[in-house]
């Protein structure tokens, strides 16, 4: 299980953080809190439920060894994480 951050969840998956926290309310996503009390969402269950699994699915088939799907996984939120930081780069430097 890899915890996120709010921000991070709701930037990976294009929702908002008050989206996540009513997916939060209706069962549909679980809130975890890390050692400090911070809330926290499973990147595996919030990739589930927002159908961003696919991508994942596709490139590592469910025969694969988990190790390379949890390596997959990684090497997709940071280059979904780069991504969004060079379109909001490029949206500041158009403004």
């Amino acid at each position: 299980m890899r915890l996120i951050s709010p921000g991070e969840a709701a930037e990976l998956v294009g929702l908002t953080d008050r989206t996540l926290r009513n997916y939060v309310r209706s069962g549909r996503l679980t809130l975890h809190r890390n050692r400090r009390g911070r809330p926290r969402y499973d990147l595996d269950e919030l990739l589930r439920i927002t159908g961003k699994v696919e991508a994942v699915e596709e490139a590592a088939p469910a025969g694969a060894d988990p190790g390379s799907r949890e390596e997959l996984l990684r090497d997709l939120v940071a280059l979904w994480t780069c991504q969004t930081r060079i379109v909001e780069s490029l949206v500041e430097q158009l403004r």
